[in-house]
């Protein structure tokens, strides 16, 4: 009675499952996935170290570090507009700061100050508020 209904809170706490009528142990059935994923991920690292192999990837590393010293400033120009795009904070908040607008508004004596100066009174939520 004792072993029938440990069985059963084990069933119920899914410490047990219930295959074609036979118990086995989720334990049991966890080893084995992980024996299956650890064999899919060393054939996928394989098959990666490989296509890396074949493409020739530190040669391309190379011809890149070639070019870059050739073109200076387009390699610039495409790292700028690549932050640009991925990760524009880095460039506008800085950008913004150099101008005059500030967390707390617009810096006195500043461009942004020259600018709103001529603009006259500048309402809320306007573009140069904003």
């Amino acid at each position: 009675m004792v072993q029938c209904s440990l069985k059963t809170a084990l069933i119920e706490k899914d410490l047990l499952a219930k295959d074609d009528g036979q118990t086995t142990t989720l334990a049991g059935v966890t080893a084995e996935k992980a024996t299956t994923m650890s064999h899919l991920l060393k054939k996928t690292l394989d098959l990666a170290k490989d296509k890396a192999e074949e493409l020739d990837l530190v040669q391309v590393a190379i011809d890149i570090q070639d070019w870059v010293n050739l073109h200076p400033w387009k390699a610039a120009f495409y790292a700028a507009s690549a932050i640009g795009l991925f990760a524009p904070e880095i460039l506008s908040t800085p950008a913004l700061e150099a101008l005059g607008f500030g967390v707390e508004g617009v810096q006195a004596g500043s461009i942004a100050a020259k600018i709103q100066s001529v603009i006259g009174p500048v309402a809320a939520r306007c573009v140069l508020t904003i």
